[in-house]
C-alpha cells in the first residue's frame, strides 16, 4: 500500500511538473495549457488559447477548423494538415514590413480586423500619437510623428495570404521575411523525450519493487530529476509546435503627408541598338569630360589659399638653391684665383731663380777671361 501510495504521488508530481513546464511557455499575451494523458500511445495534447485562437497538437499533428464572417464577407479558414505536422518539415516563417500610409487610423483599424479574420492574434504591440522627431510629446498636429508597430502571430497555412493582404495597408516600404526550418531540432527533442520517458517508467517500475527505503528514496530522486528533465523537453517542444503553427509577423506603420510621397515613374523602353548604345557612350564619355574639367576648377577656386601656399614655399625654396649655388661658384671661383695666383707666383719664383742662376754663371764666365789676365803664370 505504501508503495502504490507513493508511486501515486509521484505520478501526481510527475503530471504537476509537464503542466508547469508547458506553462512557462506562454506570455503575457498568449496561455498555454498541457494536459497529459497516459494512454496505450502515450499521446499529448497541447492546446493554446489566445481571444478566440485555439490551436491543438496531438503527437505533432495540428488542426485548424473555424471560419467566420469578417466585414468583406465570410472568410473560410478550416484546414486540415497544417506545416506542423512532423511527418514533413517544420518551419517557422518570420517577415518585417514597413509602411507609410496617408490614414494612420484606418490603416491601423483595418490591420487588426485583418488579423482578426485570420483568427491571428498580436503578442506586442505600441502606438504613438503625440510625439515629434525629438520624442518630446507635441501639441502641433503638424509635428505630430504617428507610428503604430505590432508583432502578430498569424497561422503559418495563412502566412502568405495575410502578408499580401497587409502590403495593401499603404505604400510598402521594406519586407524582409526568413524561414527557419526546426525539423531537425524538433526531431532531436522527441528522441531525448522517448529516452527519458523509458527511463521514467524503468525507474517507476524499480520503484514499486523495491523494498529497501534507502533504494527507493534514491529512486525518487533520480524520478524527480528525470520529471523535470521531460518537462523542459516539453517545453520545448510546445514552443516548436507554436512557432511552426503561428508564423511571426511585424508590421510597422507610419503616418507620412502627402509631400512625403514619393512615387517612382515607370521606367522608359530601353533602345539596345548600337547607334544608341554609340551616343549614349559618346555622352557619358563627355559629361565624364565636363566632370573632370568642373573638378579641377572648383578644386582650384576651393583650394587657392593652399595653392599660394604652397606657391610661396616654392619660391623660397628656389630662391634659397639659387643663392647657395651662386654663393658657392662665388666661392668656387675665389678658390680658383687664389690658386692661379699661387701658382703664378710660384712660376714667377722658379724664374726668377732661374734667372738669377743664369745671371751667376754669366757673371762667373765673365769673370773668368779677367783673373787669367791678371795672373801672370797662367798668361
Amino acid at each position: 500500500m505504501k508503495r502504490r501510495f507513493m508511486a501515486t504521488l509521484l505520478a501526481a508530481f510527475f503530471a504537476l511538473t509537464i503542466f508547469a513546464g508547458c506553462s512557462k511557455s506562454s506570455g503575457s499575451s498568449t496561455r498555454v495549457r498541457s494536459e497529459a494523458a497516459n494512454g496505450d500511445q502515450g499521446e499529448y495534447v497541447y492546446a493554446m488559447e489566445s481571444g478566440e485562437a485555439v490551436y491543438e497538437a496531438a503527437n505533432g499533428d495540428i488542426d485548424l477548423d473555424y471560419s467566420m464572417e469578417g466585414d468583406g464577407g465570410s472568410v473560410d479558414l478550416s484546414n486540415s494538415g497544417t506545416k506542423a505536422d512532423i511527418s514533413k518539415e517544420m518551419l517557422v516563417y518570420r517577415c518585417n514590413i514597413t509602411i507609410d500610409t496617408l490614414d494612420f487610423e484606418g490603416a491601423v483599424s483595418t490591420l487588426k480586423q485583418k488579423v482578426k479574420e485570420y483568427r491571428g492574434l498580436i503578442e506586442y504591440e505600441f502606438q504613438s500619437d503625440g510625439v515629434g522627431a525629438s520624442g518630446q510629446y507635441v501639441v502641433n498636429e503638424e509635428d505630430k510623428d504617428y507610428t503604430y508597430s505590432a508583432t502578430i502571430r498569424i497561422p503559418s497555412e495563412y502566412y502568405d495570404s495575410f502578408t499580401s493582404s497587409a502590403e495593401g495597408l499603404g505604400i510598402l516600404r521594406s519586407k524582409n521575411s526568413s524561414v527557419d526550418n526546426v525539423t531537425t531540432v524538433y526531431g532531436t527533442l522527441k528522441s531525448e523525450l522517448e529516452i527519458y520517458e523509458a527511463d521514467y517508467a524503468r525507474y517507476l517500475e524499480k520503484y514499486e519493487e523495491t523494498e529497501d527505503d534507502a533504494i527507493a528514496l534514491s529512486i525518487e530522486k533520480e524520478l524527480r530529476t528525470l520529471a523535470l528533465t521531460i518537462a523542459d523537453i516539453k517545453t520545448q517542444m510546445s514552443t516548436i509546435e507554436g512557432d511552426v503553427a503561428y508564423s511571426y509577423i511585424t508590421i510597422s506603420i507610419h503616418k507620412v503627408c502627402e509631400e512625403e510621397i514619393v512615387v517612382e515613374p515607370e521606367p522608359e523602353p530601353v533602345d539596345d541598338s548600337f547607334s544608341a548604345r554609340f551616343k549614349e557612350t559618346a555622352k557619358e564619355s563627355w559629361e565624364s569630360f565636363l566632370e573632370f574639367v568642373q573638378g579641377i576648377i572648383l578644386f582650384l577656386v576651393r583650394s587657392w589659399w593652399v595653392l599660394l601656399i604652397i606657391g610661396i614655399i616654392v619660391l623660397v625654396i628656389v630662391f634659397s638653391i639659387k643663392r647657395a649655388n651662386k654663393k658657392r661658384r662665388i666661392r668656387n671661383e675665389r678658390y680658383v684665383a687664389e690658386r692661379e695666383e699661387r701658382e703664378r707666383q710660384r712660376k714667377a719664383l722658379i724664374e726668377a731663380e732661374k734667372q738669377k742662376k743664369v745671371e751667376g754663371e754669366t757673371k762667373a764666365q765673365d769673370d773668368k777671361p779677367k783673373e787669367e789676365a791678371s795672373d801672370p803664370d797662367k798668361v
